[in-house]
């Protein structure tokens, strides 16, 4: 788990709690969690999914969507492209922030 978590910049905390939330079901060895190539894939993509602004209930939605080949619920498309529009706005208001810095140095 700690490589797996170490590569995906997640925590082991994280992986419990996708897995109580039903958004992972890993296989076990005893004790030990097993994630095979499919299961790391799908933590991958609840990780973009998550640092693009989904909530737990909306990366449900995809991946139950995806899960069963239906398309991509309008919501969630309707929330990504606002998502995207913020982020937008906010490089555009730090590209101008950046602008007014490179102005001379003030020295006291």
């Amino acid at each position: 788990m700690k490589e797996l978590t170490e590569r995906l910049g997640i925590t082991p905390r994280t992986l419990r709690f996708w897995e109580e939330h039903g958004l992972i079901g890993p296989g076990r060895r005893g004790n030990v969690r097993v994630y095979n190539p499919e299961e790391v894939s799908r933590i991958a993509h609840i990780v973009k999914l998550r640092r693009a602004g989904l909530s737990i209930d909306e990366v449900k939605s995809v991946l139950y969507r995806s899960r069963y080949g239906r398309p991509t619920d309008k919501d969630i498309v309707d929330r990504l492209v606002q998502l995207r529009k913020t982020a937008l706005e906010q490089v555009a208001l730090i590209d101008e922030l950046l602008g007014q810095s490179t102005g001379p140095t003030v020295r006291s």
